[in-house]
């Protein structure tokens, strides 16, 4: 997929994350620990302001949603919400609601409007030591021994303008006569009472907070930012209203500072809130001791007429809503009228000195509308710690609420998808944007390269064609960034990372292929460090040219003596009864068939189940070399019985071959076979007491010779000869070399190294179709510097030796066969550093028996092809490079072999 839409998916996972599983998980465990105690009312992006809006939409009233939830569970002491990635606790219970009060330094609210320059610095918003200088400058104000000097005030306010107004608004109509109270008499705001038109703003930046996605979703971003970046045309014209404000008020403040100055309040009952804050600025002026500024009280006045204009209007209007919705209510009321004052007053009181942290707006209210609310205190106390907690950006909600399994299921799919995408791929896209033009991405969910290889099979009938096609399309190409499940995988093309990672080759872990402890692992080619120098050491001297001629006559009667009796009806198995007689010595059985068969057949399965079956490949990536035991599928079960079978059976082997060797050793090695060197080593590390070498390991390095010398030989002489097939003018040039080289006689060391146009015919095929087409796969041991890419600690790599082979840079018409590119003179690779052919790959580790696998081959391909004419099967329609974990040419019954006369 396209870089672009490779990032838009991660940016689109990343917020799936970020908003489901980031505030679910902590909610899900608190849910599970408190039980009935907590409800979940869970909604995305919105959080637990979704829930008011939702409940207006519905229920046509804000609070029903949550009372309805407190209700149904009367148990419940906690919300659990969120607010959009955050969890967000509601507080219900008593408890929590006291020691939440008590405790609100730990807390720090939220600026409902996102205006620094609104109300940040009144009292409702202030933290620390200025709100308690705040408060204890404004505290005696609200005593109700100062109080109840306004109450004719109050009262001729409220008879003044219930008598002026014409009602038909019920906010406007309270908002007039709290305004009046709390702030003295109004001044305009575009042509409104300052008290409605700050009402009307107010109530819009609400609206436009709770019901515009991108206003939200702005304000989340940016906090107090918000209004600045990008703005709407409706945004601009808030933020010049709240200006207009801002400048009125000012004008007013100074106004006012200049009117006190000359004429000073001297009954401090008759000043307004604004008088207060003014009398105390000029006041600090004169002792030169500046605690409050004009902005502090342009702030405290948006504050004061916020929380006790908006706050008391609205309780009033509501009030006065039930005295019309119920009409003896209201006949009561009056009928009590002045008794009910007076008990009303000694409440307020009592409750005032109690419940210090309450809102100071309870006991200001008008008197008439007061005695009513007071008998609402408890409900009202519940709704305003509620919005409390909403002083934020409201929003809409569009998801319904989720049932707790349905979100469980929900956090697993969304983990899977971040382990599965975002997690490999953030440090791909990285990559690629350091590397440009030297990286090509290939992420493929899951599955990995992998998924690339069996994909490529699926579609171009060619394990190779994709990757092959991606490096042709840029051949400034050096790495392919892909995955491994869940981690990054970097493949290597380029020569300078090939060479550098094939020297340090200890920094990099090899994978087990099959996933079988039991098989392979102290083998050659999966042994490190000590171990491995060891075995290397100990093989080094079998696989030298010197030592590798004396099998010559062995390899030309295993050759002629298999080709004469195979059916010859499957490729592959013709191929690996030859190799596997040469490498092994006479086979023996297992389960009926050769043991090169079988092992052949069971490498192959164990490849296939592993590359191609969703479950098993899964299971390997998260329990490695446990995956064979955890829930195994009956195809599984049967691997595993087969593959105990074939360790008994080479156990016995093993065992009888140290009994033979004890009673008869062997005295010339150039007749041993690969087993005979290890039990001729382990009986006499057995004499002299030093035992490196156990049975374990001979079963395991005979698997191992048998899969890296055998398998690997087979497939490539079987592909050489699908190759002289498909162009029978080759077979011919072949057929005259051999016949010309050998005539009738067998391969031998002065005939071997004339079979050059034999040996251009392995060569092109080792360039084009190399059965070990990538190195087993490794993971990073730890952090590592390779060139200029920094790889980390577990990342997957794979080294992609063949991977210039089919670079025109390289090459002369590089995705040609032409095996006759290897019988010139010149230098057949250009700009040849060294590491372009390396069919057998390069540095400490490369291929310990590359000798002999040439050698065989040659003699193989001699002798079959003076033997058969090699032809393609008619019956065969279609023909590819798939994989039996190696790259080889299917299916095995591709070819017919013709006896020449």
């Amino acid at each position: 997929m396209s870089i672009l839409f490779i990032a838009i998916l991660v940016l689109l996972l990343l917020a799936f994350f970020f908003i489901f599983i980031q505030p679910l998980v902590p909610l899900l465990l608190l849910k599970l620990k408190f039980g009935d105690k907590a409800i979940i009312m869970f909604y995305p992006i919105f959080g637990f302001v979704g829930i008011f809006m939702r409940s207006i939409k519905t229920n046509q009233d804000v609070m029903k949603s949550i009372n309805d939830a407190l209700r149904n569970n009367p148990k419940a002491k906690i919300i659990l919400s969120n607010f959009l990635n955050k969890p967000c606790i509601m507080f219900a219970g008593t408890e929590y609601l006291k020691q939440s009060y008590q405790d609100h330094d730990d807390f720090e609210k939220l600026d409902p409007f996102m205006l620094p320059s609104f109300m940040q610095k009144g009292l409702a918003m202030s933290e620390g030591e200025n709100w308690k200088r705040q408060r204890k400058f404004l505290a005696p104000a609200f005593t109700f021994e100062k109080l109840k000097s306004r109450l004719l005030m109050m009262n001729q306010v409220v008879e003044d303008i219930a008598e002026k107004d014409d009602k038909t608004n019920l906010n406007d109509f309270m908002s007039r006569i709290t305004g009046d109270i709390v702030l003295g008499e109004g001044f305009k705001l575009e042509g409104k009472d300052a008290q409605i038109a700050l009402t009307d703003l107010t109530g819009e930046i609400s609206l436009i907070m709770m019901d515009n996605l991108y206003a939200f979703i702005k304000s989340l971003l940016f906090g107090v930012k918000t209004w600045s970046i990008l703005p709407t045309k409706q945004e601009k014209d808030v933020v010049r209203r709240v200006e207009n404000v801002r400048v009125k008020l000012n004008e007013l403040i100074l106004k006012r500072i200049e009117q006190l100055k000359e004429s000073p309040v001297k009954d401090q009952d008759k000043m307004v809130f604004l008088d207060l804050y003014v009398t105390e600025y000029l006041k600090q002026q004169t002792q030169k001791e500046q605690s409050i500024d004009i902005e502090e009280i342009l702030h405290q006045f948006i504050t004061l007429f916020f929380a006790g204009t908006d706050t008391t209007a609205t309780a009033c209007g509501t009030c006065l809503y039930y005295l019309a919705k119920y009409p003896e209510i209201q006949s009561e009321i009056l009928e009590e009228f002045l008794i009910y004052i007076w008990e009303q007053i000694s409440i307020i009181k009592t409750h005032t000195n109690q419940r210090k942290q309450q809102s100071q707006i309870l006991i200001f209210f008008p008197i008439v509308i007061n005695l009513i609310i007071i008998s609402l205190q408890s409900n009202y106390t519940i709704q305003t710690f509620t919005l409390q907690n909403c002083k934020m950006p409201n929003f809409k909600i569009i998801i319904n609420l989720m049932s707790i399994l349905f979100i469980a299921i929900l956090v697993l799919l969304l983990l899977a998808f971040f382990f599965i995408f975002i997690q490999p791929l953030v440090p791909l896209l990285l990559l690629k944007l350091k590397f440009g033009d030297k990286a090509i991405i290939m992420f493929y969910p899951i599955f990995g390269f992998v998924g690339i290889f069996m994909r490529s099979i699926k579609t171009n009938q060619d394990v190779m064609k994709s990757i092959n096609d991606a490096l042709r399309n840029n051949p400034k190409a050096k790495i392919i960034l892909s995955n491994f499940l869940n981690k990054p995988c970097i493949m290597f093309a380029g020569t300078e990372y090939l060479k550098q990672s094939y020297q340090d080759h200890d920094d990099f872990e090899k994978l087990d292929p099959f996933m079988l402890p039991s098989f392979m692992q102290k083998g050659l080619a999966m042994s490190e460090g000590e171990n491995w120098k060891r075995q290397r050491k100990f093989l080094a001297p079998a696989f030298t040219f010197e030592k590798l001629k004396s099998r010559l006559l062995m390899m030309n009667q295993v050759v002629e003596d298999i080709a004469e009796k195979d059916d010859k009806t499957n490729l592959n198995d013709f191929m690996s009864r030859i190799t596997g007689d040469i490498v092994l010595g006479e086979g023996f059985k297992l389960e009926g068939k050769d043991a090169q068969i079988a092992l052949t057949d069971l490498t192959g399965e164990i490849s296939l189940i592993m590359m191609d079956n969703l479950y098993a490949f899964i299971k390997s990536l998260l329990f490695g070399v446990k995956t064979w035991s955890i829930l195994p599928t009956k195809q599984e079960k049967d691997v595993v019985r087969r593959v105990e079978n074939v360790r008994v059976k080479l156990n016995e082997l093993i065992l009888k071959r140290i009994e033979q060797l004890k009673e008869s050793p062997v005295k010339d090695q150039d007749k041993m076979v690969f087993l005979d060197l290890y039990v001729t080593e382990y009986l006499k590390q057995q004499t002299q007491k030093e035992q490196s070498i156990d049975i374990e390991e001979i079963l395991h390095q005979f698997i191992t010779l048998f899969f890296a010398g055998t398998d690997t030989t087979a497939t490539a002489c079987g592909t050489c000869l699908y190759y002289l097939a498909k162009y029978p003018e080759i077979q011919s040039e072949i057929l005259e070399e051999v016949r010309e080289v050998i005539g009738d006689a067998d391969v031998n060391e002065e005939n071997l190294n004339k079979l050059t146009k034999v040996n251009a015919l392995i060569q092109e095929v080792l360039r084009l179709r190399n059965p070990a087409f990538v190195t087993l796969f490794r993971t990073v041991k730890r952090d590592k510097q390779v060139q200029d890419i920094k790889l980390k600690k577990g990342w997957a790599l794979v080294q992609m030796h063949n991977a210039n082979s089919i670079l025109d840079q390289h090459y002369d018409n590089a995705t040609e066969f032409n095996y006759k590119r290897w019988l010139n003179k010149g230098n057949v690779v250009k700009n040849d550093d060294g590491y372009i052919h390396i069919p057998f790959t390069a540095g400490p580790r490369n291929c310990i028996g590359q000798h002999m696998a040439l050698m065989e081959s040659k003699i193989i391909i001699a002798l079959i092809v003076r033997k058969y004419k090699i032809l393609l099967n008619p019956a065969v329609q279609q023909i590819r490079f798939g994989i039996k974990f190696l790259q080889c040419v299917e299916p095995d019954n591709c070819l017919l072999f013709e006896k020449r006369i």
